[in-house]
Order: C-alpha cells, then sequence, then structure tokens
C-alpha cells in the first residue's frame, strides 16, 4: 500500500540532505476502507533532487508517467517538474535538495530530463559521498565557497550522464522474452534526447533496432500507453516547464519541441489540459 510522508519544508536556497523514508513529496493523505492511504499531489518541486534508495521501493508519479524506483538506483529530478513521490512500504536512503541558483553559480550542467538509472560499481559509493558532502555545505549563508561545492556537484553531473539501464523488471508479452520495460524507458530517454527534431514513431524504432508495432507494445506493457502518447506527454510536459519558468516565445518554444508550429501547440495543450499554453505562464 503507498503510504503518504510529510513533504519537508522549502529549503529557501539551502543545500538539504533528507533521509529517505521522512522524505515525501505531492502526496495527500485520503481515507480508503483500508484506513488512511498516501495518493499521488503532482506539485512542483522547487529545487534540483537526487533520490538514492538503498532498500524498500517508491513510485515517482509525473502527470502521465510513473517510474518505480529501486534499491541500487539513482534518480534526478530537475527543478521546475511537478512530481509526486509514493513509498511503496518501508524504504531507507537518501533524497538531497539542491537549489538551481546553487548549481548556476557552480557552472555544473546537470540534465534538464527525469534521469534515473543504476550506477556502476566505483559510482554507487560516489554518489553517496558526493550528497552527504554537499548535504553538510551551507551555501545559503556563505560559509562555503563555490569551489567546494562545485567540486561534488561535477561529480554528480558525470555519474548520472553515464548511468546504466536498470534491468527489466518483466518479459513482454507473447512469451518472447523482450524486456519492454528497458526498451520502453530507452524510447522515453530517446525522445528527451531527441525532441525537437520532427523525428516519427518508425524514426525512433529504427534508432533502438525494433518495429514500430514492438515499440508500441512495450510502451503499452510497460506504460499502458502509445509510444506516440508518451511522445506527446513528454512534449507537453517539457513545453510546461518552459512557461513555468517564464519563457513566453510561444513560437520558439513550439520549434524546439517539435511541434508544427504555435496554433499546433495550442490545439495540443487545450486537448491534454483545457487550457491554452499561456495559462501556465507565471502569475
Amino acid at each position: 500500500m503507498p503510504t503518504c510522508k510529510p513533504s519537508p519544508p522549502r529549503p529557501q536556497g539551502r543545500l538539504a540532505l533528507h533521509p529517505l523514508d521522512q522524505f515525501g513529496w505531492g502526496t495527500v493523505l485520503r481515507s480508503s476502507g483500508r484506513g488512511m492511504v498516501g495518493m499521488a499531489a503532482p506539485r512542483v518541486t522547487p529545487d534540483h533532487l537526487l533520490i538514492v534508495p538503498t532498500s524498500g521501493s517508491l513510485r515517482l508519479e509525473l502527470p502521465r508517467l510513473a517510474h518505480l524506483l529501486h534499491p541500487g538506483s539513482v534518480t534526478f529530478v530537475p527543478a521546475g517538474t511537478a512530481f509526486s513521490l509514493l513509498h511503496l512500504g518501508v524504504v531507507q536512503g537518501l533524497a538531497l535538495a539542491i537549489p538551481a541558483p546553487v548549481v548556476q553559480r557552480a557552472g555544473t550542467i546537470l540534465p534538464d530530463n527525469l534521469t534515473s538509472g543504476r550506477p556502476g560499481d566505483a559510482d554507487a559509493a560516489a554518489v553517496v559521498s558526493c550528497a552527504r558532502q554537499l548535504g553538510q555545505m551551507d551555501w545559503a549563508q556563505g560559509r562555503a565557497a563555490i569551489a567546494p561545492v562545485a567540486q561534488p556537484l561535477n561529480r554528480l553531473a558525470l555519474i548520472l550522464s553515464r548511468l546504466q539501464d536498470c534491468p527489466a523488471e518483466t518479459a513482454g508479452p507473447g512469451g518472447h522474452g523482450q524486456p519492454t520495460r528497458l526498451l520502453a524507458d530507452r524510447f522515453l530517454r530517446l525522445v528527451q534526447r531527441e525532441m525537437g527534431h520532427h523525428l516519427t514513431i518508425a524514426d525512433f524504432a529504427q534508432e533502438l533496432g525494433v518495429s514500430t508495432a514492438a515499440l508500441d507494445r512495450a510502451c503499452q506493457f510497460a506504460r499502458g500507453r502509445r509510444a506516440l502518447d508518451l511522445f506527446h506527454d513528454l512534449q507537453l510536459e517539457r513545453a510546461v516547464r518552459l512557461l513555468r519558468e517564464g519563457d513566453n516565445d510561444m513560437t520558439g518554444i513550439a520549434r524546439r519541441l517539435g511541434y508544427a508550429g504555435p496554433a499546433h501547440m495550442k490545439r495540443a495543450f487545450i486537448a491534454a489540459t483545457g487550457r491554452p499554453p499561456e495559462a501556465f505562464l507565471p502569475r
């Protein structure tokens, strides 16, 4: 049963390290026949978040996607992402909140999309060491110069850039042993990297070495949606993030994300959310 943990207060520009069993985000308690249970209520994180479970499992839910986080994995959630984090029982590990101004001041380039995977043997200990080191630095009050902060941040960025795919949890339909969850995750990462290049689902399938039908089956089995639907979800999610960051160049956003133009983007927003893109600009 998913459990609900209290969301920590916003760090207010401070690096903050939380025990994972005490960290929650974007959840609410609701009554059911089994008592009070945690339900997803995604909200935007103002900070970058690094999540490293060491025991137990969690479910990270975006508005239309869900990821299971298992021990041994490392997950990075960029600032501005709307998500929920549900505990699937007792969990242990750590969560590090990294304010965006710290990253900008350090000159570190972190992923601009959700990134999750398994670190290599040498990186597994390093990622925990870097997180603990950063969690001890009080950058907000100027007690740590930016150089000591930049060193572990840059090390984290390197580790995130070479995360390995997590092993597939189940085989695909039809008994062919195709690791569908792994294929779906590879597809989503490819879309995030190539968005805006006007590639078709057939192009993505060719790049992944499978047929479009096999890619659709994998996405349906692992994510419950067709490949094209998942592509549109990511496209919309990226557009919402850009708008919430204050980018009001509709033509530029449409071009960068592969829409045919601002009118096409507006139709996609209204169809998916009932609101035009302008409604997502900060007030």
